[in-house]
């Protein structure tokens, strides 16, 4: 099944980070549900994904 783009620029930005293969660990596509992710851990991702990334980082720090 192939997936559907994103639109918005987050959802983008997101998916890109889901799709990562190095990211796998902290946060990945279902192997059940090929639409839908899982976080493997809120803090790896709020840290070593979300801050560290140019993509989300500012916006966070915005807020």
């Amino acid at each position: 099944m192939v997936r559907k783009l994103p639109t918005s620029s987050f959802n983008l930005q997101l998916y890109q980070v889901v799709d990562d293969r190095s990211s796998d660990p902290i946060i990945s596509w279902s192997k059940s549900n090929n639409n839908s992710f899982g976080c493997l851990g809120l803090e790896s991702f709020a840290s070593d994904i979300l801050m560290k990334s140019p993509r989300f980082g500012q916006k966070l720090n915005r807020v």
